[in-house]
């Protein structure tokens, strides 16, 4: 009787477990199942941002580009025939006004500029402007240079238009004493000179004098571009 008793509980106990394990075993699978469902849903959530990514590059690829565009497309040309160069300024930029009380010749190797009214050309005066460019004949780079009367002084080649030449660059010092005239101290100067195997010296000047003096307008970054991206010379 009592091997009975025993042989039920030890089925019970198969029986209890076999019912433990079959309920895990499907918890398992549950979970097992569940995960699955979650990958496959991130799975497909990033794949698509992925498209949306790509698409957003694509877009991007087609959009027009603002590098490389020329500054200088809407610039006034200006040319001299006996200067032998041409070149663009800034359409705001003014040229003199009063050329019938200057000497006919004073234009006829040179173009004279400057941001305003105040700051260009006067004729029948000492002040030659802000900015000019102009030729003379034979080797005369030697006359354009900043050497004494100036500090700061720099020198450095460069190439405009195949033709290699000089930027030259200093700030003026006080006026020689009993000098009649020379710049303000502290006038900033820049002279690009270049000299051609045809025999020709170019010039171009840039003054930009101390504030409450003239011309005190800072357009020197709009006169190194004027020269080094649109200046050409002519044979």
């Amino acid at each position: 009787m009592e091997s009975i008793k025993q042989t039920v509980r030890r089925v019970f106990k198969i029986i209890v477990l076999v019912v433990f394990l079959g309920a895990a075993g499907g918890v398992a699978l549950y979970v097992w199942q569940s995960k699955n469902k979650t990958d496959q849903s991130l799975n497909n959530a990033s794949q698509g941002q992925g498209t949306v990514v790509k698409d957003t590059k694509n877009t991007e690829s087609t959009a027009p580009k603002v590098q490389g565009t020329d500054l200088t497309a809407d610039w006034t040309a200006v040319s001299s025939a006996k200067g032998k160069f041409s070149f663009r300024f800034p359409k705001t930029w003014v040229q003199p006004v009063n050329r019938d009380l200057c000497s006919p010749e004073l234009f006829d190797r040179a173009v004279y500029l400057g941001p305003d009214a105040d700051s260009v050309l006067k004729c029948a005066t000492e002040y030659f402007g802000q900015v000019s460019v102009f030729s003379v004949d034979g080797d005369k780079r030697g006359d354009y240079g900043l050497n004494s009367g100036y500090k700061q002084v720099i020198d450095k080649e460069v190439n405009v238009n195949g033709l290699i030449g000089h930027r030259i660059s200093g700030v003026a010092t006080a006026p020689a004493p009993g000098a009649a005239f020379g710049p303000v101290e502290g006038t900033i100067e820049v002279r690009y000179v270049f000299y051609a195997p045809t025999g020709t010296t170019y010039v171009a000047k840039y003054t930009q004098a101390p504030k409450g003096n003239s011309p005190s307008t800072n357009v020197l970054n709009d006169f190194d571009i004027m020269v080094t991206k649109t200046l050409k010379f002519t044979p």
